[in-house]
């Protein structure tokens, strides 16, 4: 989380830093100190840096709001400790710290005594992601010492060294109990208010994939619906996913598997299944090189983060695979529908505008993550505002929003137009069994001397046979007259 909540930053004009790495929660009007000054910094790791009486005099000092590639250690990765002092008074024995967003795993230490940790430290490390703020009480009765020595134990995965800096995000809070949980709470509901576009976004996707679907269920031979549904539950998937890890602390090779590979592959997946059956398409060279290329890129990602931090993957260097493996199907989709534009197809047309600008989104915002992972540019990484109030919606999530009104609507439309053809079908098929009654006696004439019966059973709704029965009261004679026609059905009929 990188913006300050509005109540915490209004804290900030209450408590003041009183020295570097020293905070006074005696002077403040709350009983809160904001730990917005200097901390004392070192790299490598030592247990006893955790232990109150180590003097960290000589230890350099950095702003505890910044990480620390901001402040002399570009890409470093790996150990560090952050040490400082805090004044309570004796009065005030309910302590709680509020922490921001570290990267990226950390334990934390007050007066030598571990009170919290955020992932897995090292030996066995395992990286940590999330965007939530985190609280950790402090032991009773360590706030009548007057003093209190906090030290954070930071471990930082070398495979975001190059995009993130390590340390905090923002500033922290050290306070009374009861007002830090309060202070926690707010901006815990002003961060759920930041995801307000995907909330919304993974909503629409639900229900409009279970709608979908049931139209599935009403037209089992008419496919693209459940290839349009799967589309929409895969994006969903994403949303819903990405909204748990930010709210909930997740590896990153979990995070990392859960978006890419439902998000981007198993949606590519099934967009090809949907423009194929929609458009009418053939599996040319280039339908099959798409599909190769996602299954190869599902096969990449789960092999990478099978593996993560035995062997490190570049940043860099993931985004471009990935990119490369929704590339061909981007541009087979779009080559199909403007081919079939061309073609007069009247759902290609209305479907040409809403993905040229999904697609062109999709494209730009990973070619902003690429770049941004190779360090070429730093304004645009993993959301591209395209509106900012009252909440951000991202010009992905804008295409995303766009495209599925679109191909809601056209197989809404397709629905309709279908039901209207069939009921037209019916009235010629009814119109044509009265013809067939003209045909076929619905009683037999007396034939003297002969006994006849008959039963008349079409296959299909209309028959494609036909006899009569004709006799001849002259000379006491009958003519049967039958016709056996090729075929069934309607076509037969006529």
């Amino acid at each position: 989380m990188k913006k300050i909540p509005a109540l915490l930053a209004l804290l900030l004009a209450c408590c003041g830093v009183v020295r570097p790495q020293s905070f006074d929660l005696t002077n403040g009007r709350l009983p809160v100190s904001s730990l917005d000054g200097l901390w004392r910094f070192h790299t490598g790791d030592n247990p006893g840096w955790a232990n109150p009486s180590f003097d960290d005099s000589q230890w350099p000092l950095l702003r505890s709001g910044k990480g620390w590639s901001s402040q002399g250690y570009p890409g470093y990765a790996g150990m560090a400790w952050y040490r400082f002092k805090v004044q309570a008074p004796s009065g005030l024995n309910h302590l709680t710290l509020l922490l921001p967003h570290i990267y990226t795993n950390y334990e934390v230490y007050a007066d030598g005594q571990e009170i919290g940790s955020y992932g897995k430290m090292p030996p066995d490390p395992v990286a940590y992601g999330g965007w939530s703020f985190q609280t950790y009480s402090l032991p009773p009765g360590k706030a009548s010492s007057r003093q209190i020595e906090i030290a954070i134990r930071v471990w930082h995965w070398q495979g975001w060294a190059k995009q993130h800096s390590g340390g905090p995000e923002s500033y922290a809070l050290i306070g009374d109990s009861s007002v830090i949980q309060t202070l926690y709470d707010s901006a815990q509901g002003q961060q759920l208010f930041s995801y307000t576009n995907t909330i919304i976004l993974s909503l629409l996707q639900t229900f409009a994939a279970i709608a979908v679907f049931m139209l599935f269920l009403l037209r089992r031979a008419e496919r693209e619906y459940l290839y349009f549904s799967l589309i929409l539950a895969f994006s969903a998937a994403h949303g819903w996913a990405l909204l748990w890890f930010w709210s909930q602390p997740s590896p990153v090779a979990f995070m990392s598997t859960v978006q890419v590979v439902p998000g981007l592959l198993c949606v590519g997946l099934a967009q090809l299944a949907f423009y194929r059956q929609l458009l009418k398409a053939r599996r040319s060279p280039f339908y099959w090189a798409s599909f190769t290329c996602l299954l190869t890129g599902i096969a990449y990602v789960l092999l990478v983060n099978s593996s993560l931090l035995s062997a490190p993957v570049n940043s860099y260097q993931f985004s471009l695979v990935v990119f490369l493996a929704i590339l061909p199907n981007s541009l087979w989709i779009l080559s199909l529908l403007f081919l079939r534009a061309r073609q007069n197809m009247e759902d290609a047309r209305l479907l040409l505008l809403p993905v040229l600008l999904q697609t062109s989104a999709s494209l730009f915002q990973n070619a902003a993550i690429i770049t941004f992972s190779a360090g070429w540019q730093h304004r645009l990484s993993y959301d591209i505002p395209l509106i900012s109030h009252p909440f951000t919606i991202s010009i992905e999530q804008a295409g995303n929003l766009l495209f599925l009104l679109a191909v809601f609507a056209i197989l809404i439309l397709r629905f309709t137009r279908t039901r209207s053809q069939e009921e037209r079908f019916a009235a010629e098929v009814q119109a044509a069994r009265k013809v067939q009654r003209y045909l076929i006696p619905e009683h037999l004439p007396p034939t003297p001397g002969l006994a006849i019966e008959s039963v008349y059973r079409p296959s299909r709704e209309v028959g494609g046979d036909f006899f009569q029965v004709l006799p001849n009261l002259t000379d006491g004679s009958t003519l049967i007259v039958v016709g056996d026609v090729a075929g069934k059905g309607m076509e037969a009929g006529m």
